[in-house]
C-alpha cells in the first residue's frame, strides 16, 4: 500500500531525517520503525543530522505491506484516516532516541557569547585590581576557580 505523507514546518524533525537518506533508506526506515512499533519498542536506527528551522512543506510517499498495516491499526490504536500521523508519531519517536547530534546545537551561541564576555571582563577586572598586590597569583587563581564554576552554571541554566 502507498501513502503520502504531507510534512509540514512543524515536522521539521521527520524533513531532516528524510533529507538525510535516500527515498529507499527512509522507506526501510519506516518499516522498521513501524514493525519495532507494534511490539511496543522503539527501533534503533543509526542518524545523524541537524534540524534546520529554515523548512518548506515536504511531500513524500511510503510504500507498506498491507499486513503491517493492519497490525499497526489493531496495536497502535488510529482510525483509517489517521495513519499518517501515527506514522509521524513513531518517526519522531525513533528521532527523539537515535539521533546522534546534540540538541546542545540548538544553543543560541550570542547568549554563550555573552557568558564569556562577561567572564573575560570580570577577569580583566580582578587583574587590574590586583596589579600592585603582593600575593597577585594566589589571588587570581582563586578568582579563575569562581568564574569558571560562575560560567559552567550559567551554561547549564542556559541547556535547561
Amino acid at each position: 500500500m502507498k501513502f503520502h505523507l504531507v510534512l509540514t514546518k512543524n515536522d521539521a524533525d521527520i524533513i531532516a531525517f528524510k533529507n538525510s537518506v535516500t527515498y529507499k533508506e527512509f522507506n526501510e526506515a519506516v518499516v522498521k520503525i513501524l514493525n519495532k512499533a507494534i511490539r511496543g519498542k522503539v527501533a534503533e536506527l543509526t542518524m545523524n543530522f541537524e534540524i534546520s528551522s529554515e523548512i518548506s512543506e515536504m511531500h513524500t510517499k511510503i510504500e507498506l505491506d498491507e499486513d503491517l498495516v493492519k497490525a499497526c491499526q489493531e496495536t497502535l490504536g488510529f482510525e483509517k484516516g489517521r495513519f499518517t500521523a501515527c506514522v509521524k508519531q513513531e518517526i519522531r519517536r525513533c528521532i527523539k532516541k537515535n539521533n546522534l547530534v546534540s540538541e546542545t546545537n540548538s544553543l543560541d551561541t550570542e547568549k554563550i557569547k555573552e557568558i564569556f564576555d562577561d567572564s573575560m571582563q570580570f577577569l580583566n577586572n580582578r587583574k587590574a585590581e590586583l596589579n600592585e598586590h603582593p600575593d597577585k597569583y594566589r589571588k587570581l587563581q582563586k578568582f579563575y576557580n569562581v568564574v569558571l564554576d560562575r560560567t559552567t552554571q550559567r551554561l547549564i541554566k542556559i541547556q535547561e
